[in-house]
This record gives C-alpha cells, sequence and structure tokens, in this order.
C-alpha cells in the first residue's frame, strides 16, 4: 500500500530543508577555503592596509624571518574574529584590556599576528557575506569560523 498524499506542510518543509542544506554546503566550502589559506604562508595574504600607520604597525609580520604564529594565535584570533562579528565591541576592549590573550599569545609578535589574523578572518567573512545574493546572518558568519578552526586546530580544549 502507498502512502497517502504529502499534505502541503511536508511540501512547504521539504522547501525550507533546501536552502539550508545550500547554506551549509557553502559554509563547508568556505571554512575549508579559509583553513587553507591558513595553513599556508604566513602571513595570508591581505589586500593592503587602511592607513600607511597601519602597514608600518604588522611590517613585522611580513619580513622573511618572521615566525609562523603558534596554534593558540590563531585561536584568539578566532575569538576575536567572532567577537567582533557580533558586534560585541565591550567584550572586545575588556578582552584586550585584561590581557586575557596572553596565555595563548604571550609575545609581542604573537599579539600583533593575532591582530592581523583576527582582521583577516573579519574580512573574509564579510567579504563573502557581500558577494553572495543570499544573505547570511552574522550569526551564520560565525559558524562558518567556528568550522573554520575546527578544520584548521581541531576541536577546542
Amino acid at each position: 500500500m502507498s502512502p497517502g498524499p504529502r499534505s502541503k506542510w511536508e511540501r512547504l518543509l521539504e522547501l525550507e530543508a533546501r536552502p539550508r542544506a545550500i547554506e551549509e554546503q557553502l559554509l563547508d566550502e568556505a571554512a575549508k577555503l579559509l583553513a587553507g589559506e591558513l595553513r599556508g604562508a604566513f602571513p595570508p595574504e591581505v589586500g593592503g592596509f587602511e592607513s600607511p600607520a597601519d602597514a608600518a604597525r604588522f611590517a613585522p609580520l611580513f619580513e622573511p624571518s618572521a615566525r609562523r604564529p603558534d596554534p593558540g594565535v590563531y585561536r584568539v584570533a578566532f575569538h576575536l574574529a567572532r567577537l567582533e562579528l557580533r558586534r560585541e565591541v565591550e567584550e572586545i576592549d575588556r578582552y584586550m584590556r585584561a590581557r586575557d590573550y596572553l596565555p595563548l599569545a604571550p609575545g609581542a609578535h604573537d599579539k600583533l599576528a593575532l591582530l592581523l589574523l583576527s582582521r583577516w578572518l573579519t574580512e573574509q567573512a564579510l567579504a563573502l557575506k557581500a558577494q553572495l545574493h543570499t544573505p547570511l546572518s552574522r550569526a551564520r558568519l560565525c559558524a562558518l569560523l567556528d568550522r573554520a578552526e575546527l578544520r584548521l586546530l581541531g576541536p577546542r580544549h
């Protein structure tokens, strides 16, 4: 015996599920790209700086002798980028003033790297949002960063 005709609500639920599946696939592919870029050479390719002062500030990271940051620096950068995407400016200020990053990014080079990486991550997420015809919420952009972090560094402990 075959099942009866589907209700209009079942059809609607199927339609609703499709965009989410596509969005999930998009976020997975974007996370793969971000993690791949971060696995590559350090620092990642930046399109430029907002000012000559910023270029001078981050110049030590682009010198041939600059070392790749430890994974903890990347963790902090992902955290700061998520805060930025959620527009939690007060929490960013508190976090940086309290120097909560020090256990994972103890040196001056580490701090500079985490600032560059967090900016880069935020800009990459916002660039993706700007290029899509379907809007992604900032919460979904944070989910993108979660996925990229998991791909790059594994689960948080």
